[in-house]
């Protein structure tokens, strides 16, 4: 039960922390196209930086299959995690901000 936990957790996380461009970004003065033409680049560039910070298959070497698939959760959610704070510093850099949850 415990390793079915271990296992579970992680990628529980990462389902969380996947979607970057879920939040609502507003800009004054930014028309629908600016905001998705910005929120692509920022999502292509957010991808990009957590590849280079969490690298596929970078994990280290494992006793047993199961340690192996832990740590391949556990790059996942880091990437993921890695992937939406590049994200929000993107877009806060181009001068978005988050908007109010409804």
């Amino acid at each position: 039960m415990r390793s079915c936990f271990a296992l579970v957790l992680p990628v529980v996380f990462a389902a969380c922390a996947t979607s970057p461009t879920t939040d609502r970004w507003t800009k004054s003065g930014a028309d629908d196209s600016t905001t998705a033409k910005d929120t692509a680049e920022c999502h292509a560039t957010a991808q990009q930086q957590a590849v280079r910070r969490y690298p596929y298959g970078f994990s280290g070497p494992s006793m047993s299959a199961s340690g192996t698939v832990l740590s391949q959760q556990q790059d996942d959610t880091n990437r993921a995690i890695a992937e939406r704070g590049f994200f929000g510093d993107c877009m806060e850099n181009r001068g978005y901000a988050r908007a109010a949850a409804k």
